[in-house]
């Protein structure tokens, strides 16, 4: 068993996730839909490129229009709360922490977190 003088002198990280690099690209593409929105892209594949950062970036503005894509289809509450929602899913996916015995990846789990949120945020 872990004492709690042991786990105060461990390394602690502090992970968190941004709302606008967050939501998963099929989010995004579905939000726009259902919104009507022109994401300024003619294909989906460019899109993707579009919202993607995998390298340094030129400067601030080529990373400021990377997230406006995101903040564009978060045009509605309901869109808000979509993303929020989506983000953090994707963060318990890429981020898998054990909650007792039952990791987020846990279906059961995954949902009964996910249902709390939905209800806080309505």
């Amino acid at each position: 068993m872990l004492r709690r003088k042991d786990l105060k002198k461990m390394p602690k990280a502090e992970l968190h996730r941004h709302l606008d690099g967050s939501v998963r690209f099929e989010t995004i593409v579905s939000l726009a839909k259902y919104h009507n929105l022109d994401l300024g892209a003619a294909s989906e594949s460019k899109l993707r490129r579009k919202t993607r950062i995998t390298s340094p970036m030129k400067d601030l503005s080529a990373v400021l229009e990377t997230f406006w894509i995101t903040q564009k289809v978060l045009c509605s509450y309901e869109a808000i709360i979509e993303g929020v929602l989506d983000g953090i899913t994707a963060g318990m996916e890429e981020y898998p922490v054990q909650v007792g015995k039952k990791s987020f990846l846990d279906e059961e789990l995954k949902s009964d977190v996910l249902k709390k949120l939905a209800g806080f945020y309505s």
